[in-house]
């Protein structure tokens, strides 16, 4: 699989889909991978690779509450690593980025919805060779 092969991608599309309040640890997502991890939820990433991200390394889609990404790290991001597709709080530590557009991003369907709860919380990151100029947090 080419990334600019990919087309329409969902959850059908990711390598591990989390059930709401699942956990993911000490695993590493290989190349030529549409979509890596759908958090269907609250969810924890810990220690979570991707070498090569097509679409989104992760994609978060929790209604509310709060998920953690502790460690772990992305290359080779043809855009975005996170994509948040939900409301709720999505915090990230300790995490590594190299080759990549964006850390993460928000649904812009979702902002204008002001309902919807959404905070970030990104302490503690290593960021290297960002492809584009303007800010990596969107």
């Amino acid at each position: 699989m080419q990334c600019d092969d990919q087309g329409n991608t969902g959850p059908e599309n990711a390598v591990f889909v989390v059930a709401p309040g699942g956990t993911l640890r000490n695993c590493v997502i290989g190349p030529a991978q549409v979509e890596g991890v759908h958090c269907e939820g609250e969810c924890v990433l810990e220690n979570v690779w991707f070498e090569d991200v097509c679409e989104d390394a992760v994609t978060f889609r929790q209604e509310r509450g709060t998920s953690y990404v502790v460690g772990g790290g992305a290359f080779n991001a043809v855009d975005k690593i996170m994509n948040h597709n939900g409301g709720g709080t999505v915090v990230v530590q300790n995490y590594y980025a190299e080759q990549f557009g964006k850390i993460k991003i928000l649904d812009r369907e979702l902002e204008s919805d002001t309902s919807r709860e959404d905070t970030s919380s990104i302490p503690e990151i290593r960021m290297r060779d960002m492809k584009l100029p303007d800010s990596p947090f969107v």
